[in-house]
């Protein structure tokens, strides 16, 4: 939510203000008119004092609080509680290479997608040797060099190889890699920071709130919905999305599972001892949005795109809402680029709001806008 600092009203004071005042300190007989001696010393001294009451003394008093600091000091408020900005994470996948039977693939051979017109290629970096099988095929593990959202590759778009074996002779991904997550953003940092002084004195031995603020401390996680244990098993289950709004992948599950459940080193463990956890994503459930919008300056391609790229973070904090809120995304497209005004806005063919259960999260199947005038 968005916070207002007022300034103390002692820094409002403007330039005019404070030069006023300087001059009543003059003696009666010292030229002050625009221009003069005293003018030409004074003024330019009452501007600086102005910024700074104005603009550099409250900027840095809303640093002094998390609700407004940014960046840096922003980590800072986290640091001092325990709290640690999530850290981009890189996407990861299968891959097929086809080559010569009996031929070895060592861990750390590149491969990449093609570059076009709109975007870089993107390497890949196998991360176990692996031999190729008598049917000239071979499956392997594979992550993306570099971390962020790009990594996130659609099926059958790595196809060109960065190292040179002889052996492989093609390569592909037969399914999309997933889980390449960007550095937490400044507001998603604050939220938890703020949650976590709210929460003082509460428990802290395996409550919902407990699981939930210990999965969104993973790199890569963007939110997490406790189920607590339906019987005597003691079996949490944490529903998980990625920080793109997308089901996370096994690698991110597994991660979550492991920092709370510390298998290797149960001592350090933060679940309570008698609990047991699963950690999985969300069912998908188609979502297919269409309208008809009146452009402003702007290619129907090109605001697509970026109706997608804002609605897709709105998807990932629905599976705490418990629906899709039809309003909110109209508010999405009424505010995005290129977009003077729309109608016939419709979500699965309909005006109600999208059910979603714990269990599930939104998955953007198709987004189809017809050009026309509002």
């Amino acid at each position: 939510m968005p916070y207002s600092f007022t300034p103390p009203s002692f820094l409002s004071e403007d330039q005019d203000a404070i030069y006023q005042r300087m001059l009543e300190i003059l003696p009666p007989d010292i030229e002050s008119a625009k221009g003069g001696f005293a003018w030409d010393y004074f003024y330019p001294v009452a501007v600086e004092i102005a910024r700074n009451g104005q603009f550099t003394i409250p900027n840095a008093l809303q640093l002094a609080w998390p609700q407004f600091a940014v960046g840096n000091w922003l980590d800072l408020h986290g640091e001092n509680r325990g709290i640690v900005r999530r850290s981009p994470t890189a996407s990861v996948g299968e891959l097929q290479i086809t080559g010569k039977p009996g031929a070895t693939v060592p861990a750390g051979t590149l491969f990449s997608t093609a570059g076009t017109d709109g975007a870089v290629s993107v390497d890949f970096a196998t991360t176990e040797a692996v031999v190729i099988g008598e049917d000239g095929t071979v499956m392997v593990e594979a992550q993306c060099t570099s971390t962020g959202k790009d990594g996130n590759v659609s099926a059958g778009t790595i196809t060109l190889k960065g190292s040179t074996i002889s052996a492989v002779t093609s390569v592909t991904n037969p399914e999309a890699f997933t889980g390449g997550t960007e550095a937490e953003d400044d507001e998603s940092l604050r939220a938890r920071i703020l949650d976590y002084d709210r929460n003082q004195g509460e428990s802290y031995v395996g409550s919902m709130a407990d699981y939930r603020r210990w999965a969104l401390a993973v790199d890569g996680i963007g939110s997490a919905t406790v189920i607590p244990a339906q019987d005597d098993t003691g079996l949490v289950t944490i529903v998980l999305t990625d920080q793109n709004g997308a089901p996370a992948n096994d690698t991110l599950c597994e991660a979550v599972y492991n920092y709370i459940m510390r298998p290797d080193d149960p001592y350090s463990r933060l679940a309570p001892i008698n609990a047991y956890l699963r950690c999985i994503p969300p069912k998908e459930i188609a979502v297919t949005i269409a309208a008809v919008v009146e452009l402003d300056g702007a290619s129907l391609e090109t605001v697509k795109i970026a109706f997608q790229q804002s609605l897709l973070p709105y998807f990932g904090e629905v599976p705490g809402e418990g629906e899709i809120r039809y309003t909110k995304v109209a508010s999405i497209l009424s505010e995005t680029a290129g977009v003077h005004d729309f109608k016939d806005l419709t979500i699965n063919g309909g005006t109600a709001n999208i059910p979603i259960d714990d269990m599930a999260a939104p998955a953007l199947e198709a987004i189809n806008l017809t050009e026309g005038v509002v």
